[in-house]
């Protein structure tokens, strides 16, 4: 066999072999807005229930937990001044998931209060 042979039949090999060990890591990311204003929120706790495993919103709120828990778990939503939130329960097993969450301001029905949707302010993002 030529050299060339053998350096074609040895990237045949290690090329897939390569892309397998470099796949995308399992993460699970969405937003949180305020259910009445329809905002962003910064600083809400995202943590997988069974687990110690939390992150945070940024100001646009936007969150990413890489590798989540490998077992089924939930999502909670916690922000003080407004009623916590846990999503369904799901497994990531290969890719990733969204899931956003809208909050309710905590303290008294707040579906008779009137509050007026305003402009949110966003901060410049690179996604």
């Amino acid at each position: 066999m030529s050299r060339l042979t053998i350096l074609i039949l040895a990237l045949a090999i290690a090329v897939p072999a390569i892309a397998r060990g470099q796949a995308a890591p399992r993460q699970v990311s969405g937003r949180v807005f305020d259910d009445t204003t329809g905002c962003p929120l910064r600083g809400v706790q995202i943590q997988a229930s069974n687990s110690t495993m939390h992150v945070l919103t940024d100001a646009n709120g936007r969150y990413r937990m890489a590798n989540p828990p490998a077992t089924s778990f939930s999502l909670m939503a916690a922000f003080r001044g407004y009623q916590s939130r846990q999503s369904d329960t799901m497994t990531v097993t290969d890719d990733s998931a969204r899931v956003d969450f809208s909050l309710l301001r905590a303290g008294g029905d707040s579906s008779r209060v009137a509050y007026p949707r305003r402009a949110c302010q966003l901060e410049p993002s690179g996604r």
